[in-house]
């Protein structure tokens, strides 16, 4: 069999079909990657962002991954019949050899990738992380349509095999929302299926977060283990259809890939992002209380399934005391002094009753957070590639309506750049934070610090449209404008700014374009 693959290939590497579908490819990409890198330069960040802009571009790969895996499914195989090679050694060798071919064309991903980190400067690790995610992206685009395609080819022989590309394109495409859904985007929760098919990235139109580069997270690894089970499936289903007899071998394997595309489906489903209301999670209405947080005191480890052992120190508590915490985040442990208390949680909120007037409450938790905003950009998670954990997002417990300062006694153990609104002392990948502040919030990922008239300014590394100067004079304009965000309502205030102390310009939002100004740091989308 093995023979006969390598036979196959050099047959598929003469064809002449072959040299101008991927002539075609080369020739479209180039011409999408030119258009998003350099006249379209004022909306494109950098390299991996104009990737990721080539969505269109990836029609092309749909069409001819499904039309070369029927040519060739359709390809006479008489002298191997002559030679009495079975008939479903012909089928898999003709078919392992279409996968081969097909993945020739993520060289022409991997060598722009390249050229683009090289032109750029950026780090081996975040190169890696783009050749990752272009693999797994472009990869699931042509096995599935090589295998949708080939079997299409061997069941139907006729050339009206070609015409099932465009139902498929679709199905399988950004656009199966409108098929599967009815109407709406691929962000609403109903459509979690649509979005599981969908070999594109979904967030097709939306924001990109420049400082998460590469979302490489265990939704991704679920969808790349989905469609590889599910070409695993239609393969063995040739296999039997070649065979023309029942042997129960091959049904125990299509049960197992079988199972596994259920599995691989049932986690997406679990792990799939929700979407959030801006006056749920961060400006939800205040329950009034007495109580107040002092202090937290402790240790978090930021990565997808990010966990915290935390100290808090309330005061003025009395009878019962509702604390937000988001309900992605799961509570472990709850005591005070070594014992345990009862609580309930009731979506975004943990309800106990207070032990004293003045305690110390010991949590630990566990979550993995993932929500995508009104415009269809995921923008507040947590994943291997860095998090976006915004002010008055309920990661840690707090206490609505609370504006005291409060003393933060952390360290964080982050593999990515470490950003907060309160000063943080980096060794390795452990950071410190020791300071006061009336609320915080984390952001990780490829972010860079400078200072500028005494304002620490945190924006992405790898944004190639910006430099210093003009972060400055964005925060300069917007700070003449007055429109801002009112942190605590989330409603629209032209109140003079104070002064900042700290500054995000990062493409990041929460509700339009408008800057969030709290006491002494202002978050300010850049676009």
């Amino acid at each position: 069999m093995r023979r006969l693959i390598y036979n196959y290939l050099k047959i598929i590497f003469r064809s002449p079909l072959y040299r101008l579908a991927y002539l075609f490819l080369l020739a479209a990409f180039s011409f999408f990657s030119v258009c998003f890198n350099f006249y379209l330069s004022d909306d494109t960040a950098n390299y991996f962002d104009g990737f990721q802009r080539m969505e269109y571009f990836e029609f092309a790969l749909y069409i001819v991954a499904f039309c070369m895996a029927v040519f060739f499914a359709q390809k006479p195989s008489l002298l191997e019949e002559i030679c009495f090679v079975p008939r479903k050694k012909i089928c898999l060798s003709h078919l392992f050899a279409s996968y081969l071919a097909a993945v020739t064309v993520l060289f022409i991903a991997w060598i722009y990738l390249t050229i683009g980190a090289v032109a750029e400067h950026v780090t081996i690790l975040y190169w890696l992380r783009t050749i990752l995610y272009a693999s797994c992206r472009w990869g699931s685009i042509l096995s599935w349509m090589t295998t949708i395609g080939f079997f299409c080819g061997w069941i139907v022989t006729s050339k009206y095999a070609y015409l099932f590309s465009i139902p498929f394109t679709l199905l399988f495409s950004v656009f199966n929302h409108w098929i599967l859904c009815g109407r709406g985007t691929l962000g609403f929760e109903n459509c979690w299926f649509a979005r599981l098919i969908c070999l594109q990235r979904v967030e097709i139109g939306s924001t990109s977060l420049i400082f998460r580069g590469p979302l490489l997270d265990a939704e991704m690894a679920s969808k790349t283990g989905f469609v590889l089970a599910l070409c695993a499936v239609f393969a063995a289903l040739l296999y039997l259809i070649s065979r023309k007899r029942f042997r129960m071998r091959t049904v125990c394997v299509l049960c197992i890939c079988l199972l596994c595309t259920g599995v691989c489906a049932g986690l997406y489903r679990q792990l799939r992002p929700a979407v959030y209301d801006v006056y749920q999670k961060l400006y939800p209405p205040i329950i009034a209380q007495s109580a107040v947080v002092r202090s937290y005191t402790g240790e978090i480890w930021m990565r997808e399934w990010s966990a915290y052992s935390l100290d808090i120190e309330i005061e003025q508590a009395s009878g019962t005391v509702v604390l937000r915490l988001d309900e992605s985040i799961r509570v472990k442990e709850l005591q005070v002094d070594q014992a345990s208390v009862s609580y309930q949680r009731r979506d975004d909120e943990l309800i106990l009753d207070a032990p004293a007037d003045r305690f110390v409450l010991h949590i630990e938790a566990l979550g993995r957070v993932s929500y995508f905003d009104f415009a269809g950009t995921r923008s507040i998670y947590t994943s291997v590639s860095g998090c976006c954990l915004p002010p008055n997002f309920a990661f840690l417990p707090s206490i609505g309506g609370d504006e005291t300062e409060k003393e933060y006694d952390l360290t964080i153990h982050s593999v990515q750049t470490l950003a907060s609104n309160l000063n943080a002392r980096a060794n390795g990948t452990t950071y410190t934070i020791q300071d006061r502040g009336s609320t915080v919030c984390f952001f990780t990922g490829d972010l860079q610090t400078f200072t500028h008239d005494g304002i620490r300014f945190i924006v992405a590394r790898y944004d190639m449209r910006q430099n210093e100067e003009t972060y400055v004079a964005s925060y300069r304009e917007k700070n003449e404008y007055l429109t801002h965000m009112d942190p605590k309502t989330g409603e629209i205030s032209q109140e003079a700014w104070g002064e900042m102390k700290t500054v995000f310009l990062l493409t990041y939002q929460t509700t339009g374009s408008f800057p969030t100004v709290f006491d002494d740091f202002a978050l300010i989308p850049v676009s």
